[in-house]
Parts: C-alpha cells; sequence; structure tokens
C-alpha cells in the first residue's frame, strides 16, 4: 500500500498538525517515531519526544519512546532510566501491556 510508505507525506502532516496546534502532545510524540524509525533522525526525535513530554508530563507512551531512544540510540542508561521510570509512574499497567505473551505459533524447536 503506497499511503503506508509516504513518509514525506506523513511528516508533512504531522509538522502542519504542529503548526496549527503547537500543543498537540500526540503530533510531536508521532513526528519523532517517524523520524526516529523511518529517518534515522535522533536528535530531531529527541527533541520531539522531550516536547511531547514538556506538553503533557504524564504522557506515557513519549517518556517510553524517549527512553528506547536513549537505551537503543544514545546509550544513556541513567537517562533510558529515568524515562521508563517516568513512563511507569504515568502509566503503571504500560510496561505489562507490553510483556503480554504473544500469540504466535511455537517454532519447530520448541
Amino acid at each position: 500500500n503506497e499511503l503506508m510508505k509516504d513518509f514525506d507525506g506523513a511528516e508533512a502532516a504531522y509538522r502542519a498538525t504542529i503548526t496549527a496546534h503547537p500543543t498537540d502532545a500526540g503530533a510531536h510524540n508521532n513526528l519523532g517515531t517517524l523520524l526516529k524509525d523511518k529517518r534515522q533522525d535522533y536528535d530531531g526525535a529527541e527533541k520531539a519526544y522531550r516536547a511531547a513530554i514538556a506538553l503533557d508530563p504524564g504522557y506515557a507512551a513519549a517518556h517510553y519512546n524517549l527512553a528506547v531512544l536513549l537505551k537503543d540510540v544514545r546509550k544513556d542508561a541513567g537517562g533510558a532510566e529515568a524515562a521508563y521510570r517516568a513512563a511507569m509512574a504515568a502509566d503503571p499497567g504500560l510496561f505489562a501491556r507490553s510483556r503480554a505473551p504473544s500469540r504466535k505459533a511455537p517454532s519447530a524447536r520448541e
């Protein structure tokens, strides 16, 4: 599906939303995810996640996304831990949901 691959369009839409609604924490968070995952623009992603958190300090997903970036990209264990803790404080069930058992079929070796 070509729409699913229109990262330029998605980025433009997120940026237009942020321009029109600068306090939309979700748009900042979504832009950060696109920048991190599709553009490898880690500085831009971190800035977007931090903007989302500044707008909504209780936004668990933004804290979580920042934690992943800090851990995997920046290799900043202390910063990642602080962001993970903020995510857990904002939504204690976040990690329980993300660690739910998968429903994939067992492999032939199992």
